[in-house]
């Protein structure tokens, strides 16, 4: 069973605890939303949501959200269409919430619950199934009945197996919190761009006016700035992507930078710098996108085979999309060699 764990501040030693006492559960595994210190305070809600929206999605069986009463992190997950958060401050709550009620979020108080009290519950809650039978089935059918009353079109494009990406990026974007919000707000999962979108990025925004001036000053040229340029904000956008990529086990959670459109009929050169790309971007949820040029199709098979994330451009017919794909096939076929894939 795959449990995620967050909490606020005021709850963050309780969570150290039962992540310390609570991994050692044969077949539990645990992904640590945060926060990860005690200092400074930080707002519950966010916290919550996320546990929330972790289970909704699938990305683990159940969470756990620990704030100072758990109150607050009740109500505030409680929003999340999907999830059924629930306080408990006893074992037999925390394990008929699950076989009554498909409970699928605990949440705990560090200030209201004793911490040996605190990992009973929590065990019991993890150990606890679902009972299947009608009545209990047709209770929770009704609450989320209720849920689909209002209307929820975000949601429902999640709940049909779709990614939301956003087709844009920029420096202010990543060091605002905006794709922060989104991806907890509003799904978004990954992030895509290209030298068009940055050139609009770097043309406008004033945050790569002193980092450009000082990399200029450097002796750097046009084109070294704007690689460095891009790769930090594929870095900093990888980087908060990167829980959604680990709950989603490598199903979410990428951000891709695109070859120069002067490689794109050069597959040699193309093979280069996509290996160069994902050297300097250093991070594990990042994509490299190639152009499906003619020169680009053999690039795409040698990147795959040389174990890059590749995502694919420019393809505008059916017989395109069919190459690309056999492209994609042969380079897995290389890159594992007759080795069973992980």
């Amino acid at each position: 069973m795959r449990i995620a764990i967050a909490s606020d501040h005021a709850g963050f030693q309780l969570k150290t605890l039962l992540l310390t006492r609570l991994s050692v559960e044969p077949d539990v595994s645990f992904v640590d939303l945060g926060t990860y210190a005690a200092s400074p305070p930080v707002d519950y809600p966010d916290y919550a949501r996320a546990a929330a929206e972790a289970v909704v999605r699938g990305d683990v069986d159940r969470s756990i959200m620990v704030c100072g009463s758990g109150a607050g992190a009740c109500i505030a997950a409680d929003k999340i269409p999907g999830a059924r958060a629930f306080f408990a401050g006893d074992t037999y709550t925390a394990h008929q919430a699950v076989e009554h009620d498909d409970g699928n979020v605990l949440c705990l108080g560090e200030r209201v619950t004793g911490p040996e009290l605190a990992i009973e519950i929590a065990r019991a809650y993890i150990r606890a199934q679902f009972s299947d039978q009608e009545r209990h089935r047709r209770r929770v059918g009704k609450i989320a009945a209720i849920e689909a009353e209002s209307n929820f079109p975000v949601e429902a494009v999640v709940r049909h197996g779709q990614s939301i990406w956003m087709d844009t990026i920029s420096r202010s974007m990543v060091t605002s919190g905006e794709l922060r919000r989104l991806a907890w707000q509003d799904r978004v999962v990954g992030v895509t761009s290209n030298p068009t979108i940055f050139e609009k990025a770097m043309g406008h925004e004033p945050e790569y006016e002193a980092p450009a001036r000082e990399l200029a000053e450097q002796g750097k040229s046009a084109e070294d700035i704007y690689w460095t340029l891009a790769i930090e904000d594929i870095q900093g956008a990888t980087d908060i992507l990167r829980a959604t990529y680990q709950l989603t086990d490598g199903g979410d959670g990428y951000v891709s930078l695109e070859c120069a459109p002067a490689v794109a009929n050069d597959t040699q050169a193309t093979i280069a710098q996509a290996a160069d790309l994902w050297a300097r971007i250093g991070r594990p949820n990042a994509f490299i996108k190639i152009p499906a040029t003619p020169e680009g199709v053999p690039a795409i098979e040698a990147s795959i085979a040389a174990g890059i994330n590749i995502n694919v451009t420019l393809m505008f017919s059916v017989d395109l999309y069919a190459e690309v794909a056999h492209a994609y096939i042969r380079g897995l076929q290389r890159f594992f060699g007759g080795r069973e894939p992980r």
